[in-house]
């Protein structure tokens, strides 16, 4: 059901390098990139209608917000705008992971991306181990 979700409502119009990942056959990711201006959601209200409708229930956000970071991981260091949603349905779990990446001039944090290609990871995994990331990350999920 949730590859169908995915493929369904939450690629969006305009999506494009559409990737997928298989880590096992219960835990995988879809990938692509889509031009939004900040601070905008490429997956927002229409797509999270669609996902009640469909019996998925969100859990209470981390952050309501962007926010942003440093990446010293990568050279030059860079900065990371991402605002994060989960979804559960049953022992299944979506989580959806909206990106920016964008210049960290003299490594100083910016909090406004310097480009509109937002970055959407669409994770699933439709097995337990979805409760242990709600534990993990102290989720408030229904």
């Amino acid at each position: 059901m949730a590859a169908e979700i995915a493929e369904q409502f939450l690629i969006v119009d305009g999506a494009r390098n559409v990737e997928e990942h298989r880590f096992d056959p219960t835990y995988w990711q879809i990938s692509y990139t889509v031009d939004v201006e900040f601070p905008w959601l490429a997956v927002d209200e229409p797509q999270w209608e669609q996902l009640e409708n469909a019996g998925w229930a969100k859990c209470q956000d981390r952050t309501s917000n962007w926010d942003s970071y440093l990446d010293v991981s990568e050279t030059p260091t860079r900065v990371i705008h991402q605002h994060a949603s989960e979804w559960i349905k049953g022992n299944r779990i979506i989580t959806v992971v909206l990106r920016y990446y964008s210049s960290a001039p003299g490594d100083t944090l910016v909090m406004m991306p310097d480009n509109t290609n937002q970055r959407v990871f669409l994770l699933f995994d439709e097995d337990v181990k979805g409760h242990d990331t709600i534990r993990s990350l102290d989720l408030k999920c229904p």
